[in-house]
């Protein structure tokens, strides 16, 4: 049976920064390859890993509390993106999916809980918010495409928004097998487990 693998990189990566994981090219062919290795999988092949990212977000926005202007194509985060989507293309069987980003105007406080009593505030507690455009609409439309035109048998989703539910719910009634990967989300697994074939968990210690 043939199977793919769909990737939401923001998810994965946000879950594997909180274990304490770089996320890197190496990073993130490690993780394939433990799925890949899953027993539900083993005797199987794949037929192409599915990677939804956003490009990164170059946008000129003001501090609101130096009103300084900062060009955020010109900083760390804008490069180290665009280099890692560059290494991704390298790996083999996959399609990169992208989306944009967007800075909203608005700002957020990076660690309220860090922040002591009395302290003074300072401009580096905050920090844009920026968003991510048209990503989930291309994770939806390739589940929908893929079980439609029989492209795959099965899909490995590894993501954690409950919207893709319907869609999935959808895949299943045209015949594709849907496991689900929340990266060891307890609260996400009870809201998905319904509604896909089986919730599975990847080893992500050795990564």
């Amino acid at each position: 049976m043939k199977y793919a693998i769909l990737v939401d990189a923001g998810y994965l990566s946000k879950k594997l920064r909180f274990k304490g994981k770089d996320y890197t090219k190496s990073t993130i062919e490690s993780f394939i390859h433990n799925i890949k290795n899953h027993p539900l999988f083993e005797n199987d092949y794949l037929y192409r890993i599915f990677y939804y990212d956003a490009t990164p977000c170059g946008y000129k926005i003001r501090h609101p509390i130096t009103n300084e202007t900062i060009d955020l194509s010109k900083t760390k985060p804008f490069t180290a993106g665009n280099k890692l989507i560059q290494e991704i293309k390298d790996i083999p069987m996959i399609a990169l999916r992208l989306g944009s980003t967007v800075a909203s105007g608005a700002w957020e406080v990076k660690n309220i809980n860090a922040i002591k009593e009395n302290e003074p505030f300072r401009a580096d507690m905050v920090s844009p918010k920026i968003t991510q455009k048209g990503v989930d609409m291309k994770i939806g439309l390739d589940i929908a495409t893929i079980a439609l035109k029989k492209l795959s048998d099965k899909i490995i989703l590894i993501a954690g928004d409950t919207d893709f539910i319907p869609v999935l719910k959808f895949a299943r009634s045209e015949g594709l097998q849907v496991f689900m990967n929340t990266l060891e989300n307890k609260e996400h697994n009870m809201k998905f487990e319904e509604h896909v074939d089986q919730i599975i968990e990847v080893d992500i210690a050795n990564i």
